[in-house]
């Protein structure tokens, strides 16, 4: 057996293109940007690939346990839209999820 080296690359974010921003700007800004209204209660957003390896089904799912003013917002496109969107049909939750599409990495904030 031959001895290989594994090395693990975590996921980042360049500091030098995107600043973090107090809670009320963040909100300010997507709900300007995306048009979009929180909730009152917990509001998650989801940036990335819709593929299945990300597990966006169970985030989905896990709203059924959440206070039913949580909403869920989901940017990105991938393989896994259609599927997650028969999904959020299926468990009601149409009032619940927003799928926001792709968004190119020049249109956040700081970028």
């Amino acid at each position: 057996m031959t001895n290989k080296r594994i090395q693990v690359v975590p996921n980042g974010v360049d500091i030098n293109h995107f600043k973090p921003l107090n809670k009320e700007n963040q909100k300010k800004w997507a709900e300007n940007y995306f048009h979009v209204n929180f909730g009152s209660d917990l509001n998650i957003i989801n940036v990335g690939r819709l593929s299945q390896e990300k597990g966006l089904r169970y985030l989905i799912e896990s709203l059924k346990y959440l206070n039913p003013e949580t909403k869920l917002f989901i940017v990105g496109d991938g393989r896994e839209r259609r599927s997650l969107e028969k999904l959020v049909d299926t468990l009601n939750l149409n009032d619940r999820v927003t799928f926001m599409g792709a968004v190119a990495h020049e249109k956040f904030i700081g970028y």
